[in-house]
């Protein structure tokens, strides 16, 4: 998180006078943490199949191995084991394309596992777990427009690749964590593989087509939410509009919002969010348009928004 922050606060009166007060604070170490670099180690090999060593306690679930991310508004769901005693997943890749998440242990919010570094491809390996102030921004992306580079992660089910060398020494080979690219709707497997102390998160594109029914477009489309000045920037659902028959999953779907200006308020900024999510934020591509020169296009995002332009709505109040 930043150790500095600045906020600004506009005054206008109606009889013509304008005021801008800027306030300026800088985090106390004294009282939140400040290191920004965590003693996360590097280790060349992620993961290792035969194991080695073992996980502490406090490292390891008294119930199960939960996922949130951003296409469930970072609720956490189970995963599975499977029969290899791996835990697994499918992610539904979202409108966007991209979907982001981490690992909390028995859903605990306060028990992350995640990677070391943000936007971490397949076959990271895992740290944690960690409260809040040290897993913050860092999350595995699943991105269907980006290049995964290979990484050096074994999965339980590659361990054919791995061997010794004529004189003894282990090999591994290097595997990659994705296949051809993908779009919305298209599914993945999540994995998170265990052995000893060794843990690391990978992922594979499913190869079974995916029938693209109302309950799958909805997930797909996720949900939209206003966060404005009028509300303090706590986001409010859209609400999504009726679709006629054949329109699932287009680029046609409409979510609306009925926005009231406050008393005594002549306009409002907001930005939208998918999911609630602010890593996915939609907001103008320059400046801040207000509703009377917006012409609806030259929209940026979803991203982190760190831009901070807003779109203006004025108006009377009420």
């Amino acid at each position: 998180r930043e150790q500095c922050v600045f906020h600004g606060m506009s005054s206008r009166s109606f009889s013509g006078t304008n005021t801008h007060l800027i306030q300026g604070y800088r985090v106390d170490g004294e009282k939140v943490p400040t290191d920004r670099t965590p003693p996360f180690a590097e280790n060349r090999l992620s993961f290792w199949p035969a194991g080695g060593g073992m996980l502490e306690a406090a490292a390891r679930p008294s119930g199960a191995y939960h996922i949130a991310g951003s296409w469930n508004r970072w609720s956490p769901e189970a995963m599975v084991q499977n029969s290899d005693g791996a835990y697994v997943f499918t992610v539904t890749l979202g409108a966007n394309g991209f979907e982001q998440f981490q690992i909390w242990l028995d859903g605990d919010e306060e028990r992350v596992l995640h990677p070391s570094s943000v936007g971490a491809p397949s076959g990271s390996a895992v740290s944690g777990p960690s409260g809040p102030e040290m897993s913050y921004g860092r999350r595995w992306m699943i991105d269907s427009n980006a290049f995964q580079p290979p990484s050096l992660a074994l999965p339980a089910e590659t361990t054919d690749q791995a061997g010794f060398a004529d004189d003894g020494r282990a090999i591994a080979t290097l595997s990659s964590g994705t296949g051809s690219a993908a779009g919305p709707g298209e599914q993945y497997e999540v994995k998170l593989s265990l052995a000893g102390k060794f843990r690391a998160v990978t992922w594979q594109r499913l190869n079974e087509s995916t029938v693209m029914d109302e309950a799958l477009a909805q997930r797909v489309l996720g949900a939209y939410f206003v966060a404005s000045t009028c509300n303090k920037w706590q986001p409010e659902e859209m609400v999504r509009q009726p679709m006629k028959q054949g329109q699932l999953g287009t680029a046609e779907s409409v979510f609306a919002f009925e926005m009231r200006l406050p008393p005594y308020c002549s306009n409002c900024e907001f930005v939208i969010l998918r999911n609630r999510d602010w890593e996915q934020v939609f907001y103008p591509a320059a400046g801040q348009p207000t509703s009377n020169n917006w012409d609806g296009e030259d929209i940026a995002g979803p991203d982190t928004g760190l831009g901070a332009n807003t779109w203006r709505l004025e108006g009377r109040s009420g």
